[in-house]
C-alpha cells in the first residue's frame, strides 16, 4: 500500500500528473483503456452470437454482423490516427451504434481524466516553471 492506495493507483496518478498543458490544450498521457473502461476486462455475460470458427464474411452471410461494420471501424480508426498525428485528437473514446445510427465521442479533458485516476483537476495540469533567465 502507498499512502492508503494501491501501487496501481499510485502509478496511474504519477503518470497522469501534469499530463495536460493548459496553454496548448495538449494531453501527453491518458490512462490505459482498462482504467477508462474496466468492463473491457470482464468476461461476457451472454454467449457471443458469432461462432468461434466463423469469420467476418461468414458472420455477414448469417446476418450476425452488419456488412459495413469493418469499414466503419477502419474509417474511424484512420481518422483518429490522422488527428493524433496532426495533434488535433481531442477525444479519448469513441462509441458507435449502427442500429441507432449514433456516434459519440468522449472528450479528453482535465476534469474527466482527473476523476478517472482519483486526482484533483489541478494535479493533471502541467505547471510552467518560472525561468529567471528568460525574463532578464
Amino acid at each position: 500500500m502507498c499512502g492508503g492506495s494501491t501501487w496501481a493507483t499510485a502509478l496511474r496518478q504519477v503518470s497522469s500528473r501534469g499530463a495536460f498543458d493548459p496553454d496548448t490544450r495538449i494531453c501527453r498521457a491518458l490512462p490505459a483503456p482498462s482504467i477508462q473502461a474496466p468492463e473491457l476486462l470482464e468476461a461476457p455475460t451472454a454467449p457471443l452470437l458469432v461462432g468461434q470458427d466463423q469469420d467476418c464474411a461468414g458472420a455477414q452471410i448469417e446476418g450476425d454482423q452488419e456488412p459495413f461494420v469493418n469499414r466503419t471501424i477502419a474509417a474511424l480508426g484512420l481518422a483518429m490516427v490522422a488527428r493524433l498525428c496532426q495533434r488535433r485528437l481531442t477525444s479519448r473514446a469513441t462509441f458507435f451504434d449502427l442500429d441507432a445510427g449514433t456516434l459519440h465521442y468522449t472528450q479528453a479533458d482535465p476534469q474527466d481524466i482527473a476523476s478517472l485516476v482519483g486526482m484533483r483537476t489541478n494535479s493533471v495540469l502541467r505547471r510552467h516553471r518560472f525561468d529567471a533567465r528568460a525574463s532578464a
